[in-house]
């Protein structure tokens, strides 16, 4: 196929399906495209356009002139086998290499700096890959489907790391024993703890871990997000105590964490509550607690220390703490659910707020009055995050 010079612009998929086309050929009078060995190129070879599917070679080498591969523009090569791509190539494109079968190994350039949603997808026989750590950011289902890759290493300069980019296959089940190798406290970890994937340490350092929460756990991304970044503690022997009860004094230190609070300004004090002794580990949460307006006590005197908290005190405490107030209708929120109606009439605002920003209300039931288990606490704040609430 010819391409002449009166051609100004082509589609990212105009040759898609074309499997007995093999070469491309454009006009050097045509100023917007060129060509090199049968493939398709912008005008001064900065990008790479498309790469026909017809062609048979095993392996290519992207031109150091290339600064980005288009969208779709290796899609269904299943001829090619290997690709390398130099330091000067910056980004890769939306589907670059997406279903590319017989691929087994690609060597992305220390130029790189975004690896584009489902990039790699349904590459299924990729086995290596090596990201640089001029890798900061890896799309939506950048490597999704790549079934024979049994892991990655995600350098630290990965600051963002987009669903199902790694470790899922085409039905978005995850891939058996897939492993992620990175440094603690990096966005790699953050993946892996967020998909129940394994995480490996790279750098001597190991990662955190309660020995009672497995990744076949419901809770298991939420207890490591709260691990990670120290919301809830484990006990002194490393347990995380998934089903235990929490009390009100202790959720309350739970939420002057996640607030970053100050509670150095606190010290000494009770919040004004006879059942808070000054000095106790808790007294300077609850100070700090009652000081913002998110607790005011069982009464003007009684915080209510040692009583275990219920799901509903905590949308309260959660709905103060984020000026939360409810849009819609509270007791339709709460009539779509079997036992909504048990919602405490000062709660119900509260409640349906945590409702309709879901924070709660993933199962059948809510559950309103019964005490919260520190995974169901987990899983509680764990939802704030993923809904961009903290």
């Amino acid at each position: 196929t010819t391409i002449g010079n009166s051609v100004t612009s082509i589609e990212s998929l105009a040759f898609y399906g074309c499997e007995s086309l093999t070469e491309i050929s454009v006009s050097s009078e045509n100023a917007d495209y060129s060509s090199e060995n049968g493939v398709l190129f912008n005008k001064d070879k900065t990008k790479i356009v498309r790469y026909l599917e017809g062609k048979k070679d095993l392996s290519y080498s992207i031109p150091d002139s290339v600064t980005s591969i288009g969208d779709w523009a290796f899609e269904n090569c299943t001829s090619l086998t290997s690709v390398t791509i130099p330091d000067s190539v910056t980004s890769i494109g939306f589907c670059a290499f997406s279903d590319c079968t017989s691929l087994t190994s690609v060597t992305i350039g220390s130029g790189v700096t975004s690896i584009g949603s489902s990039a790699f997808s349904n590459c299924t026989s990729l086995t290596s890959v090596t990201i640089p750590d001029s890798v900061t950011s890896i799309g939506i289902g950048a490597f999704y489907g790549c079934t024979s890759l049994a892991s990655v290493t995600i350098p630290e300069s990965v600051t963002a790391i987009d669903w199902f980019a790694f470790g899922y296959d085409e039905a978005e089940n995850l891939i058996d024993n897939f492993k992620i190798y990175g440094k603690v406290g990096s966005e790699a970890e953050r993946y892996a703890d967020d998909n129940s994937i394994e995480f490996i340490s790279i750098d001597g350092t190991p990662a955190k871990s309660f020995p009672d929460v497995s990744r076949e756990d419901w809770y298991y991304s939420a207890a490591k997000y709260c691990l990670r970044n120290e919301y809830i503690k484990g006990y002194e022997d490393g347990r995380f105590g998934p089903a235990n009860t929490i009390q009100r004094q202790d959720f309350v230190l739970i939420l002057a964490r996640i607030a970053g609070a100050d509670l150095s300004a606190y010290e000494g004090q009770n919040g004004g509550f006879s059942d808070v002794q000054a000095g106790s580990y808790y007294a300077s949460a609850v100070a700090w607690a009652k000081d913002t307006g998110v607790v005011n006590g069982f009464s003007a005197d009684n915080f209510g220390v040692g009583t275990y908290i219920s799901r509903e005190q905590i949308c309260i405490m959660l709905c103060r703490y984020l000026n939360g107030s409810v849009l819609g209708n509270a007791d339709t929120i709460l009539n779509a659910y079997p036992d909504g109606g048990n919602t405490s009439p000062w709660a119900k605002e509260s409640v349906a707020w945590a409702v309709e920003n879901g924070i709660i209300g993933n199962s059948y039931y809510l559950n309103p009055t019964g005490n919260a288990g520190r995974a169901e606490v987990a899983q509680i704040i764990y939802n704030m995050s993923n809904n961009g609430m903290l």
